[in-house]
């Protein structure tokens, strides 16, 4: 066991025990290596003493020359981000491997990101993939996630659905958010796990969950994770572009009156020609997402009024709508306006200033 219990690796969650600063210190100055790389990480985040980069540097470098591998990894960390030091990824990777040899779980994960992607070493995927599963072993989640990406997609190992649903599940069970929504894609699509609607939306919910405030996600969750599958499938993440099964997860959050899957709905309906064209409930679900106060659903249907060949010209509502989306931050709506405003006599330009202050007025009040 350490003798000194501070040892938080760069994040601030180990504040609530104040270490004795002055024994901390009088350890550190007779080479206790420990002591030296926790005194480090106290004056990097400023905490029980002054916060103080080159002080930190110090005391960090001393311990990783003795091998303290928690200050090899620290130093790894600002090399990385730049912090205090130049920026060096090269340097980043040097100091992740002396750590990540001495069995520090997040710099082995470390390492094996800067393998696969080339970043300060040479792009080797084999060396990534030996990496990844060390700290996975040890129960890494990032590393077990990205050992799962590797096995789905036959980066560096061969392809393999049941091994890449394997660590996925151990990574989402430890709480790893990505590897919660990958979990919840496999589920859907039936690969490496039994095809399972129903689990792909609870898996998939709790990766929300992480992301924002629980009253929210007990809100509306049920919406927000058929609308992040259908996301998924019709963006190709994780597997190959499906525009149906992204219909299908849009059609259900748009049932109940989730606006973005309204409004991305109506435009695969329009214009994917991987669903069956219904220009009809395009348009109804864009017109939908727009009365709830979408600005891309209000700047679509200005100018599905313009342009649609499926309904009759209304530059007027056209007009409108293009207001509303320019008031509610749509940029490109204003110069779609200003052009339509330059065949517009002034009576025209007072009715129709009229309609969006109506509509505005209708939008924003309370619904009973």
């Amino acid at each position: 066991m350490p003798r000194w219990t501070f040892r938080n690796w760069l994040q601030p969650g180990d504040r609530k025990a104040d270490p004795d600063i002055e024994a901390l210190r009088r350890a550190a100055e007779q080479g206790d290596a420990e002591a030296q790389s926790a005194l480090g990480v106290l004056h990097l985040l400023g905490t029980a003493v002054p916060a103080d980069h080159r002080e930190a540097l110090k005391w960090l470098r001393r311990a990783a020359a003795q091998g303290d591998p928690a200050a090899q990894f620290n130093l790894g960390i600002l090399h990385h981000r730049g912090q205090g030091i130049p920026k060096s990824e090269r340097e980043a990777v040097r100091w992740y491997t002396r750590a990540a040899e001495q069995g520090v779980a997040a710099a082995q994960n470390f390492c094996g990101e800067m393998h696969m992607l080339g970043r300060g070493v040479r792009r080797d995927p084999a060396a990534a993939l030996r990496w990844f599963a060390r700290a996975a072993e040890q129960g890494y989640p990032h590393a077990q996630f990205h050992l799962a990406r590797a096995h789905l997609d036959g980066e560096g190992v061969a392809q393999d659905d049941a091994k890449a649903a394997r660590w996925c599940r151990l990574a989402a069970d430890a709480g790893d958010a990505n590897a919660q929504q990958m979990l919840g894609m496999l589920h859907d699509c039936g690969r490496g796990v039994r095809r399972d609607p129903a689990a792909a939306l609870r898996w998939v919910l709790r990766a929300l969950e992480q992301e924002e405030a629980p009253d929210t996600a007990a809100a509306d969750g049920a919406a927000r994770a058929q609308f992040q599958l259908g996301f998924m499938h019709a963006q190709g993440a994780l597997f190959d572009r499906d525009p149906e099964r992204a219909a299908f997860w849009f059609r259900r959050a748009a049932e109940q009156g989730h606006r973005e899957a309204q409004y991305n709905l109506g435009v695969l309906l329009l214009d994917d020609a991987g669903v069956a064209q219904d220009a009809k409930a395009g348009r109804r679900w864009i017109r939908r997402a727009a009365e709830q106060g979408l600005d891309l659903a209000q700047y679509r249907l200005g100018v599905i009024f313009v342009e649609d060949e499926g309904i009759a010209q209304d530059l007027p509502r056209a007009w409108m709508w293009f207001r509303l989306a320019e008031a509610n931050g749509q940029a490109d709506a204003r110069k779609y306006r200003e052009y339509l405003e330059e065949d517009m006599d002034a009576r025209e330009l007072r009715r129709v200033r009229r309609m969006a202050a109506e509509k505005t007025a209708m939008l924003e009040a309370p619904s009973s």
